[in-house]
């Protein structure tokens, strides 16, 4: 003899407490791992934003600093020229040459040009080689004295 096939009836499965207790509970579970990983991802986000910003600091600070060397290297450059020019140690027709020897082992310059007080230019030209070369990297500075020579 074959035993009856028992079968829930659909309406005694909605009055089942423990499916109705499981469902919400399941819903709360999956809310509570949304919450857990939105979280997660947020931290994780915060903590590449920092060491982006950390980066993009160290490297400014670099540029930074190289900048301020170069300045200062072709501010003394130039400051010993002209004081060379005052004191009449050479002409004023070959400042410039007496700036490319200066600078042709320092920064990175390919211009420079040298005027008086009034403005007007008494060097202008290339001081290093760089027909080769892009202008990539390359600062153009022009000097002006302030006072009256």
């Amino acid at each position: 003899m074959t035993e009856p096939v028992h079968t829930i009836p659909p309406a005694a499965v909605g009055n089942d407490p423990t499916l109705r207790r499981l469902v919400p509970a399941a819903f709360i579970l999956s809310l509570v791992i949304c919450a857990l990983m939105a979280y997660w991802l947020w931290v994780l986000r915060d903590h590449r934003v920092q060491f982006a910003t950390r980066q993009v600091f160290q490297q400014t600070s670099a540029v930074r600093e190289h900048a301020s060397v170069v300045f200062k290297a072709v501010d003394a450059s130039l400051l010993d020229t002209v004081a060379d020019l005052r004191a009449g140690h050479i002409e004023p027709a070959t400042a410039h040459e007496s700036l490319r020897v200066r600078l042709s082992g320092g920064p990175h310059v390919r211009a420079l040009s040298l005027a008086d007080a009034e403005g007007r230019v008494l060097v202008f030209g290339a001081v290093g080689n760089f027909a080769d070369s892009s202008s990539e990297g390359c600062i153009f500075l022009s000097g002006r004295s302030t006072r009256p020579g």
